[in-house]
């Protein structure tokens, strides 16, 4: 129940929402692609140029967050020294 009433107040402040997602998946490496990600064989199959496994153009519905709220907020956490995190993003 008390998942229930999360997501009802994350939809109600458009945290989260519905959405759609579509590319190239692979079903065996459970990961979409991006077109610069995939190689066209021969045979017209269509592969993850990293892994040599077949992809599928395909769309799926799914929650997501939107994150525009949080950046500020975020960035300033990332900035902190007790925060884990690669070097890279460190401020």
């Amino acid at each position: 129940m008390i998942e229930a009433e999360v997501k009802g107040k994350l939809v109600a402040s458009g945290d989260i929402y519905k959405g759609t997602h579509s590319g190239w998946y692979s079903v065996s490496d459970e990961a979409f692609y991006s077109p610069s990600q995939i190689t066209e064989l021969d045979d017209g199959r269509v592969v993850a140029t990293e892994t040599g496994n077949e992809v599928f153009l395909e769309e799926e519905e799914n929650w997501k967050f939107r994150l525009t709220g949080y950046k500020d907020r975020l960035r300033n956490w990332l900035s902190k020294s007790e925060c884990t995190c690669p070097n890279k993003l460190q401020g």
